[in-house]
C-alpha cells in the first residue's frame, strides 16, 4: 500500500477521498482498488484522449475496457460488416458516406452506447437534442443503468499534475440543461422534438448560404425556362408521390425506434437506444445543414430525414433526368453527389412553409417574391434559391457566375464549355489557337480548357466587371466613348485575353527581344505582330523602309540588320512615355523641354521625334564602328552625307577612284591599294563635313598648331577658319603618308608638326638647289662661323640643323637645350612664345658655333668646357674686341671694368689681365672655386650662408685681389687695412683723383668733410684726404679697432655707415 501511495504522488494522482465516498472508511482492499483505478486512468488518459474516447465520462474501467475492445473489433471490420453493425443499432446509413465516414459515425454511436445514462442525457442536452422526456420516463420507471457499474471512473479526468477526484459538472439528473449550446444561432434550442426552438435563422455555418442581404457580389438576373413537373414544383415529389410517413417507412430498413415511456425496461436499454438514435439523427441533420440543406427549418427531424433519404434512394439516371428537366445544361464531370445535394435542397425548400422559405431567401440576400398566391410565391422563391445555389456552384467551378450576374449568360458559358470538353485534342487545340492563345504542343488539355474557360467568362462579363479586371491587371479601360456598351465590353475582354496570352508566353516574347515589362502586355502583343510582319516582309520592302527613314543605302547593311532596326523602332514606338524617356536618357538622346516632364503622355509628334532620335543613335553607333566619327559631325545631315558619299566611292571603278584621290592632293595614287585609297578619301570626306570646332580639336589631337609662324593675319570668318583648318589637316595627312621620305631627309617627324615638316622640307629642297656660293652666303647669314674649308655637305648638314631648330616648337627646343646643357629660361621674362622660341634657337646656334670653333677658342685661352658654349661665345666676342684695341683703349677698358690703372703697364700685360678677368666674370661659381684652389687663393672671410650670386662676387673679388696685389702695393695702398679688391680699387681711383686736385680743390674737399683746412698746407690736406679714403673702405671691424687705438669715441651701427 505505501508503494502504491508513493506511485500516486509521483504521477500527481490524488490520494484524497471522493466527496461521494469516504475513503477513510474503506477497507484496505477497497482503497487499493480505488488507487489502482486512479493510476490506470492517469497513465492512459492521454492515449484515450488521442482516440477521442471520453474516459472520464464512462462509468467504470470495466465499461472502458469493453468500449476499447469493441472499437478495436470494429476497426478491423470491412464495409459490409460495418453496414451490419449499423443495422443492428437501428441506424440508417447515408449512401454518400465513404468507408472512413462509416467508421467515424459508428465510433461515435458505440461511445454513446457505453456512456452512463446520466452522461448520455448530458450529451443530448449539450448537442441540443431533446431527451428530457426519455430521461423522465427512465427515472420515473426506476430504471437501472448497466453502464453505471461500481464507483465509476471518478468523474472528469484532468491532467496528471492537477487531477482530483470528482467532476467539474454540477448537473444532476432532473435538472434543466442550462449550459450555453455551441454552434450556429439557428440551432440554439433546447429540443428539436417538441421542446421548441428559437425563432429566426442567422445562417448556416460553413456553407456561405447565410449571407446578409447584399452579401452576394452582384444580384443575378434572368430566369430559365424549364419544366417543373405537373404539380408546379421541381419534380422531386409529384402529385402521386407517397406521403412522408410512407416514404419514411420505405426509406428505413431498420425497425422503428421505440420511445422509452411507460413500462420502459428498468435496465434502460430502450431509453439508451432512443437517446443514441436521436443523437445520431441530430448528427446527420447537422451534417446536412453544414452542406447547406436547411433541414433544421422544417422543425421535424423525422420528416427531414425521410425527405433526404428519399433522394438518396434515387438512381443516377433518375437524378440526371430530374436535373435535365430543370433546364440546366449538361455538365461533364457533374457527380451524383452534387445533383443529389441539389435535389435534397429543392426537396426541403418545397417542404418549407412560405415564411421559412422567405427567411431562407432573405438570409441568402435574394429579393422577396413578387405578388400573387402563396404557391406562386413559393415557386418563385424555390426557383430563386435553386438558381442561387447553382450560381454558387458555378462560381466555385470557375465560371465567376456572380460577377457575370446573368444566369442565362452563365448557362450559355457552361453549354459552350461543355462543347469544348467533348472536342478531340486536335479540335481543342485549334479552338485554343483561334482564341489567340500561344500555341504549344506541351500544354496540357486541362490547362487549355482552363484558359478557354477564363476567356469565355470574360466574354460573358458585364462592362463594369471587365473594367475592374482590366484595372487590376493595369490595363487601359479607355475605349471610344461613341462605341456601344457591347463593343466596349468585347474590346475589354479582348484586352484581357491578350494580356493573359502574353503573360502565358512571356518567355517566348522575351526571347525575341520584346520587353514585356516595359511595354505592357497589350503593346507587347502589338509589337509581336509587327515582328511577324517584318520577318515575313520581302527584302525589297525592308530596304525600302530603311530608305524611307532617311538613311542612305549601305552596302554592308543586310536584310536582317535592317529588320532588327525595324523591330527596335516597333518597340520604341509602343513604349510608355516614362519608359521612352528613360530609354532616351540611357542612350544619350537629348529630350526637348516639351517632352522632358517626368509624367504625362507624349504628343504623337514628340514620340515620333524621340523614336527617330533613338534610331539615329543606333545608326550613329554603327557608323562609329565603321570609322565615321558620327557624333562629332554636328548633326545628322553631315554624317548622312558622308556615308552616302562614301557609299558612292565604293561604286567607283579604279580609274575614277584614282582621279578623286589625286584631285584632293594625296600623293602616290598608283602605289596605294584600293582599300587604303578608300580609307584616305573617307578621312578627307569626314574633315570636309566636320564643323569648325571639331576640326580644331582634330588639329589639336594631331599636334597641328592653330596659328602659323610669320602669318600676318589670321582668318576671321567661320568659313575661312574652316578652310584653313581643313588645309592643315590635309597637309598633315600628306606628310604622314610620305613619312619615310621626310625621315630620309633627316627631318625628325616625331618632333615637328606636319606644317613645319613641310616648311623644313621645302627649305631643304631650296638649299639643295642652290650653288655653293649662295649656300655659303646662307650659312653666314644664319650667324654661323666662317671656316677655312666649307664643304657643301657640311654647309647643308649645318643649315639643316638650324632650319629644324627654327621650325621646332618650344617644348622640343627646350629638350634640345637641356640635352646640350643650355639654360631654357629667358634672361628677361617674355610673354610671347615666339620670342621664347627665338631665344632658344639663338642659344642652340651659338652652341653649334662654339662647337665648330672649339679648338680655336681653346688656343686663345678660353676654357670652353668650363665656361659652357654660351659664355664661351660671349667671352670670345670680348676677346675679339680686346685684340684690336691699342694700349690707350685697353687702359680705358681696364678703368671701365673697375680695375687699377698703371700707365707703365705694357699692352701685352694689359691684354692678358683683361682677358683673364673677362674669363673669371663668365665662369660659374663651381669653376671659380676650382680657380681659387688652382691659384692657392684663400677664401677665408666668405660670408656664411651666402647665396650663389654673393658667393660669385666674393670669389671674383679674391681672385682679382690676388691678381692686382702687386699693382696696389706699387701704388702705395695700405693693403693691410684694405682687405678686398673692390675697396682697394676704389681707394686707388680716389687717390688718383686726390693727386690730380689743385690746392683750392683740396681745401674745398676737406671742408666738405666738416673739417677746417685753415693753417693746413696742400700736402697735409692731400695726406689726410687719402687716409679718409682708406677709412671709408676699411672693414667696419678694423675701423672700430683703429678708433679704439686712436682713443676716438664712436657710436652708431654698421647699417648707418654710408655706402662706400
Amino acid at each position: 500500500m505505501p508503494e502504491l501511495m508513493r506511485e500516486c504522488i509521483e504521477l500527481g494522482v490524488s490520494t484524497a477521498a471522493d466527496p461521494s465516498k469516504t475513503i477513510a472508511f474503506m477497507t484496505e482492499t477497497t482503497k487499493r482498488s480505488e488507487l489502482t483505478k486512479r493510476l490506470v486512468v492517469a497513465k492512459w488518459a492521454s492515449s484515450w484522449a488521442a482516440r477521442s474516447i471520453p474516459a472520464e465520462r464512462l462509468g467504470s474501467l470495466e465499461v472502458l475496457e469493453a468500449l476499447l475492445q469493441k472499437m478495436d473489433r470494429l476497426k478491423a471490420l470491412g464495409t459490409s460488416a460495418i453496414h451490419g453493425e449499423y443495422k443492428k443499432m437501428g441506424i440508417q446509413v447515408d449512401p454518400a458516406w465513404g468507408a472512413q465516414e462509416l467508421h467515424e459515425r459508428l465510433k461515435d454511436a458505440v461511445i454513446w452506447e457505453h456512456l452512463p445514462m446520466e452522461e448520455l442525457h448530458r450529451e443530448c442536452m449539450k448537442r441540443g437534442v431533446a431527451a428530457n422526456d426519455v430521461w423522465a420516463e427512465y427515472r420515473s420507471a426506476g430504471g437501472s443503468d448497466p453502464m453505471s457499474r461500481g464507483p465509476g471512473l471518478l468523474g472528469k479526468i484532468p491532467g496528471p499534475k492537477s487531477w482530483r477526484p470528482g467532476g467539474a459538472e454540477t448537473w444532476r439528473p432532473g435538472d434543466q440543461f442550462t449550459s450555453k449550446p455551441s454552434g450556429p444561432s439557428h440551432l440554439r434550442h433546447t429540443g428539436l422534438f417538441g421542446a421548441g426552438k428559437e425563432p429566426g435563422r442567422a445562417g448556416i455555418a460553413g456553407t456561405g448560404l447565410g449571407r446578409k442581404p447584399g452579401a452576394i457580389p452582384k444580384p443575378f438576373s434572368g430566369s430559365i425556362n424549364r419544366p417543373f413537373g405537373t404539380s408546379g414544383g421541381l419534380g422531386i415529389f409529384k402529385s402521386n408521390a407517397p406521403d412522408a410517413t410512407r416514404l419514411g417507412a420505405k426509406a428505413s430498413g431498420a425497425p422503428p425506434l421505440k420511445v422509452a415511456g411507460a413500462g420502459a425496461s428498468k435496465n434502460g436499454d430502450d431509453a439508451r437506444r432512443v437517446m443514441v438514435g436521436r443523437l445520431f439523427e441530430n448528427a446527420r441533420l447537422r451534417e446536412w445543414e453544414a452542406q447547406g440543406i436547411p433541414v433544421m427549418r422544417l422543425g421535424e427531424p423525422k420528416k427531414a430525414i425521410q425527405l433526404i433519404e428519399t433522394v438518396d434512394q434515387m438512381g443516377l439516371r433518375e437524378l440526371m433526368d430530374w436535373y435535365k428537366n430543370t433546364g440546366f445544361p449538361d455538365e461533364k464531370g457533374l457527380e451524383r453527389s452534387a445533383i443529389a445535394k441539389l435535389a435534397k435542397m429543392v426537396t426541403v425548400w418545397e417542404a418549407l412553409s412560405l415564411t421559412e422559405l422567405e427567411n431562407e431567401s432573405k438570409e441568402q440576400g435574394l429579393p422577396p417574391a413578387e405578388g400573387g398566391a402563396d404557391d406562386s410565391k413559393k415557386m418563385q422563391l424555390v426557383e430563386q434559391l435553386l438558381i442561387n445555389e447553382q450560381m454558387k456552384r458555378w462560381d466555385a467551378a470557375g465560371y465567376q457566375a456572380f460577377r457575370i450576374g446573368n444566369v442565362n449568360r452563365v448557362i450559355q458559358a457552361i453549354a459552350q464549355f461543355g462543347q469544348w470538353q467533348r472536342m478531340s485534342n486536335a479540335e481543342l487545340r485549334k479552338t485554343y489557337a483561334d482564341a489567340g492563345m500561344p500555341h504549344s504542343d506541351v500544354v496540357d488539355r486541362e490547362e487549355v480548357l482552363k484558359t478557354l474557360k477564363t476567356v469565355l467568362v470574360w466574354e460573358m462579363m458585364p462592362l463594369d466587371e471587365l473594367e475592374s479586371d482590366c484595372l487590376e491587371r493595369k490595363l487601359s479601360i479607355d475605349v471610344d466613348s461613341a462605341s456601344s456598351t457591347d463593343h466596349k465590353r468585347l474590346e475589354l475582354a479582348h484586352r484581357l485575353r491578350v494580356d493573359m496570352s502574353v503573360n502565358m508566353d512571356k518567355e517566348m516574347y522575351e526571347s525575341k527581344g520584346i520587353p514585356v515589362e516595359a511595354l505592357g502586355t497589350l503593346a507587347a502583343s502589338y509589337v509581336f505582330e509587327q515582328f511577324r510582319r517584318i520577318e515575313e516582309a520581302e527584302e525589297e520592302e525592308v530596304h525600302e523602309w530603311y530608305k524611307a527613314a532617311g538613311f542612305p543605302k549601305e552596302r554592308g547593311m543586310k536584310r536582317n540588320d535592317i529588320a532588327e532596326l525595324w523591330k527596335q523602332v516597333s518597340i520604341w514606338s509602343c513604349l510608355p512615355p516614362r519608359e521612352l524617356r528613360s530609354k532616351c536618357e540611357h542612350r544619350g538622346v537629348s529630350l526637348p523641354s516639351a517632352a522632358r516632364a517626368a509624367g504625362g503622355d507624349l504628343l504623337e509628334e514628340q514620340r515620333e521625334n524621340l523614336v527617330y532620335e533613338l534610331l539615329l543613335a543606333e545608326r550613329m553607333d554603327a557608323w562609329e564602328a565603321r570609322g565615321f566619327p558620327a557624333r562629332r559631325m554636328g548633326g545628322p545631315e553631315p554624317i548622312l552625307n558622308a556615308v552616302a558619299q562614301y557609299e558612292s566611292f565604293l561604286d567607283y571603278d579604279e580609274e575614277k577612284l584614282q582621279k578623286v584621290y589625286t584631285d584632293v592632293g594625296l600623293p602616290n595614287a598608283e602605289a596605294t591599294d584600293r582599300s587604303r585609297t578608300l580609307e584616305l578619301l573617307k578621312q578627307i570626306l569626314i574633315w570636309e563635313l566636320m564643323p569648325e570646332k571639331e576640326l580644331a580639336r582634330e588639329c589639336e589631337e594631331r599636334r597641328i598648331p592653330a596659328s602659323d609662324r610669320g602669318r600676318d593675319k589670321a582668318p576671321e570668318s567661320e568659313e575661312e577658319r574652316h578652310a584653313d583648318l581643313l588645309q592643315k589637316l590635309k597637309v598633315d595627312l600628306r606628310v604622314n603618308l610620305n613619312k619615310s621620305w621626310y625621315e630620309a631627309k633627316g627631318i625628325p617627324m616625331a618632333r615637328l608638326d606636319s606644317m613645319r615638316v613641310l616648311q623644313v622640307a621645302d627649305q631643304l629642297d631650296a638649299f639643295q638647289s642652290m650653288g655653293n656660293e649662295q649656300l655659303k652666303t646662307e650659312y653666314l647669314q644664319a650667324g654661323l662661323p666662317r671656316e677655312a674649308v666649307l664643304e657643301r655637305s657640311f654647309l647643308l648638314d649645318t643649315l639643316r640643323k638650324v632650319v629644324i631648330w627654327e621650325a621646332m616648337p618650344l617644348q622640343e627646343l627646350q629638350r634640345d637645350c637641356l640635352e646640350r646643357k643650355l639654360p631654357i629660361h629667358a634672361a628677361t621674362p617674355s610673354n610671347s612664345q615666339r620670342d621664347k622660341e627665338s631665344e632658344l634657337v639663338r642659344r642652340l646656334i651659338i652652341d653649334l658655333c662654339v662647337d665648330l670653333q672649339r679648338s680655336a677658342y681653346e688656343q686663345q685661352g678660353i676654357p670652353v668646357d668650363r665656361l659652357g658654349t654660351l659664355q664661351t661665345a660671349r667671352v670670345a666676342a670680348q676677346f675679339d674686341k680686346l685684340e684690336v684695341m691699342n694700349i690707350q683703349k685697353l687702359l680705358d677698358t681696364q678703368e671701365e671694368m673697375g680695375l687699377p690703372v698703371v700707365n707703365s703697364t705694357t699692352r701685352e700685360e694689359l691684354l692678358a689681365r683683361l682677358q683673364l678677368v673677362t674669363v673669371w666674370e663668365a665662369l660659374p661659381v663651381v669653376e671659380l672655386r676650382v680657380e681659387c684652389n688652382d691659384r692657392t687663393v684663400s677664401t677665408v672671410g666668405q660670408p656664411i650662408g651666402a647665396g650663389e650670386e654673393e658667393e660669385r662676387e666674393f670669389l671674383q673679388d679674391v681672385l682679382k685681389l690676388d691678381l692686382f696685389m702687386p699693382t696696389f702695393r706699387m701704388l702705395g695702398l695700405p693693403m693691410q687695412q684694405l682687405k678686398t679688391f673692390r675697396g682697394a680699387a676704389k681707394v686707388s681711383r680716389e687717390w688718383t683723383k686726390i693727386d690730380a686736385m689743385s690746392d683750392a680743390e683740396l681745401a674745398r674737399r676737406y671742408a666738405d668733410l666738416g673739417l677746417s683746412p685753415q693753417y693746413l698746407i696742400a700736402r697735409e690736406l692731400r695726406e689726410r684726404l687719402k687716409k679718409v679714403a682708406v677709412f671709408i673702405e676699411m672693414p667696419s671691424r678694423d675701423l672700430q679697432q683703429e678708433c679704439i687705438a686712436k682713443r676716438v669715441f664712436f657710436y652708431g651701427h654698421e647699417s648707418e655707415r654710408p655706402p662706400p
